[in-house]
């Protein structure tokens, strides 16, 4: 009979043992499955945060490229404008020799025909004196004008050239423009002069 209680004592407390063995056990498990959970979480984190980082990185080089290549549009635009102006100084001065060796074409048939006014003063038309003696005035005044402007530009290349050293590119813009500015003030004298004096020619000659 004690044999016996003593079995069951023992079959009793295998049963406790293994009932706390489980127990532990699956407390292990719910902790182990939490452990692994925040471990997840924070690789996840982890992860999350530098995947954003890479996307930053990633919108801050754009950034960058986008703003190079406004540089790059800006000098490009501002060196097509320069090479613009460029074309249209040489384009004046070409024009301005033209119409300077038009005016000493004139000049020297007004100079021929006024010689043979004063070897035959009955040639000259009556009552036209004052008006070409007035023509002749205001070419004067213009030409005084343009020998003026000559020394403008001189002043503006000798800049350009030294902006050009240092490369000071607004200055080289400032310089452009003035010479530009300076070339249409001598084509538009070199225009009123060849005006009057075909007007000079047209009272010699009626």
């Amino acid at each position: 009979m004690l044999k016996r209680k003593i079995q069951v004592v023992l079959l009793v407390m295998l049963l406790l043992v293994a009932n706390l063995s489980l127990a532990g056990y699956a407390e292990a498990r719910g902790q182990g499955r939490k452990i692994q959970e925040r471990v997840s979480e924070q690789v996840y984190g982890q992860v999350y945060k530098q995947r954003i980082g890479r996307e930053r990185v990633a919108e801050q080089v754009y950034k960058q490229r986008i703003g190079r290549e406004q540089v790059a549009g800006q000098v490009y635009s501002n060196r097509a404008i320069a090479q613009a102006r460029a074309a249209q100084i040489k384009q004046n001065r070409q024009i301005i020799k033209e119409l300077n060796r038009t005016l000493k074409e004139k000049m020297a048939q007004v100079r021929e025909e006024l010689k043979e006014v004063r070897k035959n003063p009955e040639l000259l038309p009556e009552g036209k004196e004052a008006a070409i003696k007035e023509q002749l005035r205001l070419i004067r005044e213009n030409r005084a004008n343009f020998a003026e402007t000559l020394g403008e530009i001189r002043e503006e290349r000798e800049l350009l050239k030294e902006n050009r050293r240092q490369k000071n590119a607004p200055g080289m813009r400032g310089n452009s423009d003035n010479i530009f500015a300076v070339q249409e003030a001598r084509r538009r004298i070199l225009n009123s002069m060849i005006a009057d004096v075909d007007e000079v020619l047209a009272l010699l000659r009626s």
